[in-house]
This record gives structure tokens, C-alpha cells and sequence, in this order.
């Protein structure tokens, strides 16, 4: 028998700030809000994706990528509340 609860997905885009400090407190911020919630997050940049709860230093590997563009995606419940919280989290730092 299968289920009808179908897995949410969302998916968005952030630009990583170029300012050193600002890509180090977005970071950080990011990976905080992240574990507040149910859903899964990846931020991917080319081929690399990084699960946006892992750890600090794994999310600050984008931030090499100053100025890049990264695809954003939630899977799970809370997934659009979570990408509208952490794509907020990006333009107040840009």
C-alpha cells in the first residue's frame, strides 16, 4: 500500500556575500537556523552540495565562492518556512 504523504520540496537561491566578515557571520548564522528545523537542507554551488547542518567548516568552504550564486533545497515539512528564513538570512548580510 502506498502513501499518500508526499515529501515537500523547496528550492531557492542566495548569493554569498563577498565581505570576508560577512561570509564568516552568514555562515555561522546559517548553519544555526538550519538545525532548527525538521526538513533537510543542502546548499549547492556547481557540483558540490553540503548539507547546511553539518558543520561550520563545510559551509564555509562556499564561502570561497564569494559572490557565487547557491541553489538552495529543503526536503521535508517545514521546507518553505525554512528557505524563506535562511534566503532572508542572505539579503540582510548582502
Amino acid at each position: 500500500m502506498m502513501s499518500s504523504n508526499k515529501v515537500r520540496e523547496s528550492h531557492g537561491s542566495v548569493i554569498v556575500p563577498e565581505k570576508r566578515q560577512w561570509r564568516e557571520r552568514v555562515a555561522l548564522a546559517a548553519v544555526n537556523l538550519a538545525q532548527r528545523f525538521q526538513s533537510d537542507i543542502l546548499f549547492c554551488a556547481g557540483s558540490m552540495c553540503i548539507d547546511a547542518k553539518s558543520s561550520l567548516m563545510a559551509l564555509m568552504m562556499l564561502g570561497a565562492l564569494k559572490g557565487q550564486l547557491l541553489e538552495l533545497t529543503a526536503r521535508g515539512a517545514d521546507s518553505a518556512q525554512a528557505l524563506r528564513e535562511l534566503s532572508r538570512l542572505f539579503e540582510t548580510v548582502s
